[in-house]
């Protein structure tokens, strides 16, 4: 008995020293707890099978459903029930319910599926067009049904425009760019072409009105390939703009970005150091 729990002891202490496990694969991944590896390519994971009661029931699963830590728990349902509305597939636990990860064969069903008003919601070609859309059947006066298309732009904005400030500056961040060393596309267009922002930084030395210039990453040189350098911002430690002309730009062959503080005939120097430098291009490439 001794023996036994020594030998337990010693597995105990040596799992217990790692953070991540992997099965099959000797190096798991640092980012996931378990990583799980198929040699040739040909295997998968089961997730336990269970005959859920009704989507708002825990049962059958062991344990406490108001438990956050149940949250997020998956299974794969193998209960057909319509007045339930459960189907076979995995569901998840949200803490009150269980909630289908739906695949888009799912949502082609639920939106093809008759309702009890004009027929339901369709999508295919309607009236002679040649695209797809999203469409309900209406009976006129005249018992003349009628394919409708269904406006989801205008819906959107008439859900918008009854946003709380929260919601739309939520909305704002999600859609919206950050300026950093990777290339953006700003969401604007000047005579057709597409305006890209890019932060770098560049050395100035003391009492010399031209900079040490800015590496450009690839993405900016293909860029110039097809447009040009529309703006230069120079910004100092506070990453505030200076106010100060920037002239004689111009792009090295070796992919540097030169330019000189001031005007064409007038310039200016700053005390030595880094500073920041965001570069706006006029594009007609698209780059993703």
């Amino acid at each position: 008995m001794r023996k036994l729990l020594f030998v337990l002891f010693l597995l105990w202490g040596c799992f217990s020293g790692y953070s991540q496990v992997g099965i099959g694969i000797k190096d798991p991944s640092p980012s996931a707890m378990l990583d799980i590896y198929s040699a040739r390519g040909n295997r998968g994971v089961l997730m336990p099978k269970v005959e859920l009661l009704d989507k708002q029931s825990y049962a059958p699963i062991l344990g406490d459903g108001n438990d956050p830590h149940n949250i997020g728990l998956i299974v794969y349902n193998m209960t057909k029930n319509i007045s339930e509305e459960l189907t076979q597939g995995y569901y998840y636990w949200t803490g009150s319910t269980w909630t289908r990860l739906a695949d888009v064969d799912t949502i082609m069903d639920l939106i093809g599926k008759p309702t009890a008003n004009e027929g339901g919601v369709y999508y295919g070609k309607i009236n002679g067009g040649a695209k797809e859309v999203l469409y309900f059947k209406k009976k006129e006066a005249n018992g003349t049904v009628v394919d409708v298309e269904i406006d989801l732009v205008g819906a959107l904005l008439d859900d918008f425009a009854n946003l709380s400030e929260e919601n739309i500056f939520n909305l704002r961040k999600v859609f919206g760019y950050d300026i950093t060393e990777r290339v953006v596309f700003t969401g604007k267009r000047i005579q057709g072409k597409y305006h890209y922002s890019v932060y770098g930084r560049t050395a100035i030395e003391d009492g010399n009105a031209e900079v040490q210039g800015m590496r450009l990453n690839p993405s900016s040189l293909q860029l110039l390939e097809e447009g040009n350098v529309f703006k230069i911002y120079l910004l100092n430690q506070n990453q505030q703009v200076i106010d100060m002309g920037i002239t004689d730009i111009e792009v090295t062959t070796g992919g540097m970005l030169k330019f000189s503080l001031g005007s064409s005939s007038v310039y200016y120097t700053l005390p030595a150091g880094q500073y920041g430098v965001i570069v706006e291009f006029l594009s007609t490439r698209e780059l993703f």
